[in-house]
């Protein structure tokens, strides 16, 4: 390089103040730095110019392909509008700058070339994974180096201590420390705010700031201090549990003590119980994170602890192993419910790399976590989603195409993310109905002639003795349905103010929730003959067993009705287009649901009303095995005699087996590519003898009630009825249904009536229905969320000397 320009490079203010006339001495004015991969994915982005949302993407746009499709053996200097274009590929990144038509390009070019070295500098051998997982630093680097398109610090040196400087503060600040390293108290967390400029002294704020705090602080003091915080699996007896974090005995390890070392210098899980791996696939392997990212937390405030649920049941149930190498899928058991968890999911993932290669093996495409927001991976910025596209979902929020009403954006990826159920705790079984499911086989038994059975009868001018009845899992004729047609009772407004009659239903703030489709069916059904919607909550119980159907809306974003009147024995009939609901498209919903679309709404009566009794029936009784997927009976216990064989938490392992047997196949194939995932999601059943007895009554009904044509089993107008999802799943009875025959072969969820000399295995009992001896009381679970999860291994492991010996219904 020309010492002019060296000197340029290295100190701008003394060249520019000794000759200011130069064009070429002027230091470069950088308008943008774009750091883009050969994909043309845009991985980091800093605008100097004041440029518009929308003249940002424009321009990101039209430089992709210039840069991208321009030869090798041409120079890196372009023009593009009034702006040069300068860059520099590094590997499989393109380094982007746009300056002024004047400036140095040369210099530009240096300027490019010192932002890599300071970045090789800091994280060593950099790679385009470093900047996508880490892009956070990568912009303080370039802050460091940059500040209004001009160079500030050209020392390499310099900015690597002023990063080194800010990780520190940064590690400090995690940790409750101040600059110095010393703790921050109360008044100097205050003080740091002002001095930040997040209040001010004389702020309104500070005397409720003041209350707030020293109130949070004294709330966790008690919960750390007064209550016993619950630790994973209970350490497994080889430990203990200490403010939620296992301190293991000598010779085990683990964040829940299950590992130890054998002869052999290889990893054995629960080896002094004799643990044995289960025989079928999938195999898992959990990663042990430092406490800090995992178990170091307060968990009696943790809401959704669906992901410490299934880290303890991948244990009890064998399909948990020590070996990576032999492992189908990589759990990383980490909680997202908020845009903060995402960042320190970045950071677990950051350290996984570091310290295992199986990441880096498949960037994180047999890897899965779990996103338990409302709104799913929608509620992650945009920047920290980019970094983990690869990483699949185990989620609540099925949205795979924009929902303009609701404002909500797709972010479920059929065939890469599963949607699961939501996680009702054990305690709630009781003041939801659970426990007096119509679905239990005994539900309607001679012996509800007890006293407790007549304290629970539904009042009996809810019923009608000609309904159709709903069949338990052993085929038992189960509870009558009355007159009314489909129940809802919950919130309607978003602000939770009472609905209007005339429309619009909701005003203000309580405008556009559930994406309007609860304030519509409110507006056109309110006061129709044979609905009952109302915002009320009382006797919902007794209302979902005696009604035929029931509304299942979403709501915020997900909602929780659908996993909830399937239990309850009421067939859903779940509105909100292009939302996949739990286990969907894998589990076909229409064999015991309906869908109709969100424009069907205003002749939902019509739809409802085509449906005959045959076909009422066949939905019917396929919920019994609906309902057994739904729930997570070998973690929370029974309701309706079911063995928990198939439930949820076998269902995720089952989907994921499938998945990663088949990965290119969509998920609604899965039952067609892989027999025994067809048996299993329908609860051990070989056959579907309601397949062609159903199929023809509810497409010809349903047809009939919408569009009064003709259906000849499959098509016309059948199609646009339930067209609420589109494709090949939005065709009743397109993959077949299946019915009584079906929960007669399920055993009572694998219980063995007629299912082929299944074992009579059964988790405990939380229904009303069941004698004492099959109840989960002598497993108390206490109250609040982590009561799903105060068990270890779950309820399939009541009453167990250790998680070795649980109940396996597969062997």
């Amino acid at each position: 390089m020309p010492v002019l320009e060296q000197r340029l490079l290295h100190s701008p203010r003394r060249t520019r103040a000794h000759a200011p006339c130069t064009a070429v001495m002027r230091p470069a004015q950088i308008h943008f730095m774009m750091l883009m991969s050969r994909q043309g994915k845009v991985r980091l982005a800093k605008w100097y110019m004041t440029y518009s949302q929308k003249e940002r993407a424009r321009a990101a746009k039209e430089i992709t392909p210039l840069i991208l499709a321009r030869p090798l053996k041409l120079c890196n200097f372009l023009d593009w509008k009034n702006i040069k274009l300068v860059y520099r590929r590094y590997a499989s990144l393109y380094f982007i700058c746009g300056v002024d038509m004047t400036d140095n390009e040369l210099i530009t070019l240096e300027i490019i070339h010192e932002f890599v070295e300071v970045l090789d500098r800091y994280f060593g051998n950099v790679c385009e994974l470093d900047l996508i997982f880490n892009f956070h630093k990568a912009y303080y680097i370039l802050d460091e180096l940059l500040i209004a398109g001009e160079l500030q610090e050209p020392s390499k040196r310099v900015i690597a201590k002023a990063i080194e400087a800010q990780d520190g503060f940064v590690e400090n600040a995690k940790k409750g420390l101040d600059e110095n390293g010393a703790p921050l108290g109360l008044q100097q967390q205050i003080h740091a705010m002002m001095r930040n400029g997040r209040i001010s002294p004389g702020s309104s704020a500070m005397p409720r700031l003041w209350a707030r705090t020293h109130a949070r602080t004294q709330d966790n003091t008690k919960n750390f201090n007064t209550q016993r915080l619950v630790c994973v699996n209970g350490c497994n007896g080889k430990g203990n549990c200490t403010s939620g974090v296992c301190h293991c005995q000598p010779g085990h390890f683990g964040a829940d003590c299950s590992l130890s070392m054998g002869r052999d210098a290889r990893m054995r899980l629960l080896a002094d119980y004799g643990y044995t791996p289960r025989a079928t696939r999938p195999r898992v392997y959990v990663y042990e994170l430092p406490s800090n990212m995992s178990t170091w937390h307060n968990t009696r405030r943790v809401d959704r602890p669906l992901h410490v649920v299934f880290w303890q049941r991948l244990l009890s149930s064998g399909a948990r192993t020590a070996d990576p190498a032999e492992a189908d899928w990589f759990f990383i058991p980490l909680r997202v419910r908020s845009g903060r968890d995402a960042f320190f999911l970045i950071d677990a993932i950051d350290y996984i790399r570091r310290t295992w290669p199986y990441y880096n093996a498949s960037v994180g495409a047999d890897h899965f976590a779990f996103h338990l927001a409302d709104s799913g991976s929608a509620d992650i910025p945009r920047d920290a989603r980019d970094a983990l596209r690869n990483l699949t979902w185990l989620h609540h929020w099925g949205l795979h195409e924009d929902h303009d009403t609701g404002g909500w954006r797709a972010e479920h990826v059929p065939g890469k993310d599963v949607v699961v159920p939501i996680l009702v705790p054990p305690h709630h079984y009781g003041t939801l109905g659970i426990s007096e499911s119509p679905l239990h086989p005994d539900y309607s038994a001679p012996s509800a002639s007890s006293s407790r059975q007549k304290q629970r009868q539904r009042p009996q001018e809810l019923l009608s003795a000609s309904a159709p009845s709903v069949p338990g899992p052993d085929g038992h004729p189960g509870s009558d349905r009355s007159d009314t047609l489909l129940y809802f009772g919950g919130r309607v407004c978003g602000d939770e103010s009472e609905p209007n009659t005339s429309w619009p239903a909701c005003l203000g703030r309580g405008y556009g929730f559930s994406g309007l489709v609860r304030q519509r069916v409110f507006h056109h059904h309110f006061n129709r003959s044979g609905f009952v919607v109302t915002s009320s909550l009382d006797r919902s119980a007794s209302h979902m067993r005696a009604s035929r159907f029931c509304l299942a809306p979403p709501g915020s974003a997900y909602g929780h009705r659908q996993v909830l009147v399937t239990l309850m024995g009421c067939v859903p009939v779940v509105i909100g287009d292009h939302i996949y609901q739990p286990f969907d498209p894998e589990l076909d919903w229409l064999r015991f649901s309906l869908e109709p679309s969100e424009a069907q709404i205003p002749v939902l009566h019509e739809v409802l009303a085509g449906v005959d009794g045959r076909a009422l029936a066949a939905l019917q009784a396929n919920l019994a095995c609906a309902a057994q997927h739904l729930s997570y009976s070998s973690v929370a216990g029974g309701f309706m005699g079911e063995s928990g064989k198939y439930d949820a938490f076998e269902t995720i392992l089952q989907i994921l087996r499938v998945k990663k047997q088949y990965p290119h196949a969509a998920p609604f194939e899965y039952t067609e590519l892989d027999a025994d995932f067809g048996r299993f999601v329908r609860c051990g059943a070989k056959e579907e003898p309601w397949a062609d007895a159903v199929a023809g009554p509810v497409l010809s009904a349903a047809g009939g009630a919408s569009l009064g044509g003709k259906s000849d089993g499959g098509g016309g107008g059948v199609f646009s009825l339930f067209s609420g999802r589109g494709g090949k799943e939005g065709v009743p009875g397109a993959r077949g249904s299946a019915g009584a025959g079906e929960t007669q072969a399920s055993g009572g969820g694998g219980g063995g009536r007629g299912g082929g000399g299944e074992q009579q295995l059964k988790v405990c009992s939380r229904s009303e229905f069941d004698p004492e001896e099959r109840s989960c009381g002598a497993c108390p679970v206490g109250k609040g969320m982590t009561s799903a999860y105060a068990v270890p291994g779950g309820m399939v492991c009541c009453g167990r000397p250790n998680l070795a010996s649980c109940l396996r219904f597969w062997e």
